[in-house]
């Protein structure tokens, strides 16, 4: 099969960037015979096995933007049913958005490919987002160096002051999207989170609070299988016979329970506090 060089995002491109890909009119005929390329409308074309949100947000004449083009490009956010499509001033068309999808706006403007870059994605999230949703995604950004954090910054620009400050609180040692939202959450509830605590003869831990009080933000990704499920309750033990005691967090408590988690650990760490 042919490589598509114009095919880069997402797996869809149009006719004109076929045609300046190298591409004839009949060889574009011919993929499309052979299966090599689905049209999607009369300009656009997509792979066969292309991401279907970017197929749609094409179909519908939009850009996949948003927390919906961070998820394409394997950056963390929180589940969204919703598609986040936007759409520019450069199309006289206006096509009925496909169920269950919103009109979203970047500070930057954006491109006309269907899909928005990391960059471009996040600025419309931090405009349309909770912060904590934004600052998840930059500690994810940075977690896998896609960018350095000067790098990050001058890219912020377009949000100003509100980016830099958001970007104040990311934390490029984050190893997933439940240990961000731990880690912010507990420092907003004035808590002083020690991010990947590492104890001596044990292991490393998501976060030490006070003296003796470790929090693991169990994602199931990491603590899915039954090897890491017994190597976890190894540790557990380890660090208890050390005097730690280890607090285990889910997504769904820190999501919907996080009062109750406050309060519990709250009242952890008042009675491990040593006496004066």
């Amino acid at each position: 099969m042919r490589i598509y060089h114009s095919l880069g995002a997402g797996g869809v491109a149009t006719r004109r960037e076929l045609l300046a890909d190298g591409m004839s009119r009949y060889a574009i005929t011919r993929a499309e015979r052979d299966g090599e390329l689905v049209r999607i409308d009369r300009c656009r074309y997509a792979l066969p096995g292309a991401i279907p949100q970017v197929v749609t947000a094409a179909a519908a004449d939009a850009t996949l933007t948003c927390v919906s083009a961070l998820d394409v490009h394997g950056i963390w956010t929180v589940p969204d049913a919703q598609l986040h499509l936007r759409r520019g001033g450069y199309s006289a068309r206006r096509r009925e958005l496909p169920a269950g999808a919103i009109l979203c706006s970047s500070p930057a403007g954006g491109t006309r490919r269907p899909l928005d870059d990391v960059v471009s994605a996040l600025l419309a999230a931090i405009r349309h987002h909770p912060e904590e949703h934004a600052v998840m995604a930059m500690d994810c950004i940075l977690y896998r160096r896609l960018l350095t954090r000067a790098e990050l910054a001058a890219q912020l620009a377009p949000v100003g002051l509100k980016g830099q400050a958001l970007l104040s609180r990311a934390d490029a040692r984050t190893e997933s999207a439940l240990e961000s939202l731990a880690r912010q959450r507990l420092r907003a509830a004035g808590f002083r989170p020690r991010p990947q605590f590492k104890l001596a003869g044990v292991g490393r831990f998501d976060f030490l609070l006070g003296d003796r009080l470790l929090i693991e933000a169990d994602g199931r990704e990491f603590h899915g299988t039954a090897e890491s499920f017994e190597s976890d309750r190894r540790r557990d033990r380890a660090a208890a016979a050390l005097g730690y005691a280890v607090v285990r967090l889910t997504w769904r408590q820190v999501m919907s329970s996080w009062p109750a988690v406050v309060a519990d650990l709250r009242a952890a760490t008042r009675r491990r506090r040593p006496a004066a």
